[in-house]
């Protein structure tokens, strides 16, 4: 009841407006119906046996991204992870853990989140997925919407490693155990190198989790 007062209180302050197009909503709800609509009538943004993203970078999912990622709206990342839901693979399913893309610390002081992060907790939220925040980006690189193609492609293999402590504190028993089925998750794939070396440091770090079962999902695609 009372969170319920503070929703209705704020709204007459500041009325609740869509990320995506500025159109009035309901307290509490970030995308309208009408982008909602928008973006169920979309095709999938990229699917293939590594990678699920559920949309194309495009219509609203562009200013619903940008709200998540510049703007502060962290509360969004729950709603775009139950529009992705529908979308996922049955291999997402089958995942042990979920794995945050990195940002890089400094970009991360700026923002003072990682969005990549709350996406992953919002899609694991009511499963058996772990949540591990163990990969660390040790270069900081411009926005890839700043670099061209070929900078983009040029990420180094070495940019993105595990941490072996992170693992740890989430995974407390034997690292003989870590689990084998591992699902990378990002906001936006672009050429899918970033996922790409994500994955590749899981596996260089721990060789049982073979090439197949280190799989990536992403809210939209920009290829």
């Amino acid at each position: 009841m009372h969170r319920q007062l503070l929703d209705r209180v704020a709204a007459l302050i500041a009325p609740p407006r869509c990320a995506g197009c500025a159109a009035a909503t309901e307290p509490g709800v970030w995308i309208c119906a009408g982008c909602r609509e928008q973006l169920h009538a979309m095709r999938v943004g990229r699917a293939d046996q590594s990678t699920l993203a559920a949309f194309p970078y495009a219509g609203a999912a562009r200013p619903l991204v940008a709200a998540v990622k510049f703007q502060g709206a962290v509360a969004l990342a729950g709603e775009l992870a139950e529009l992705m839901r529908p979308r996922l693979p049955s291999w997402f399913e089958e995942a042990e853990w979920i794995v945050p893309v990195p940002a890089h610390p400094e970009r991360k002081r700026t923002r003072g989140y990682n969005q990549s992060l709350l996406l992953a907790r919002a899609l694991a939220r009511g499963t058996d997925l772990r949540v591990v925040d163990c990969l660390r980006r040790t270069a900081l690189a411009p926005p890839q919407s700043e670099q061209s193609r070929a900078q983009r492609l040029k990420l180094p293999r070495r940019a993105i490693t595990v941490e072996e402590r992170a693992v740890r504190q989430n995974h407390p028993r034997s690292l003989a155990e870590f689990p084998t089925k591992v699902v990378v998750c990002d906001d936006v794939v672009t050429t899918g190198v970033t996922l790409e070396v994500c994955a590749q440091a899981i596996r260089d770090w721990h060789h049982p989790t073979g090439t197949s079962l280190v799989r990536c999902v992403a809210f939209a695609s920009a290829g």
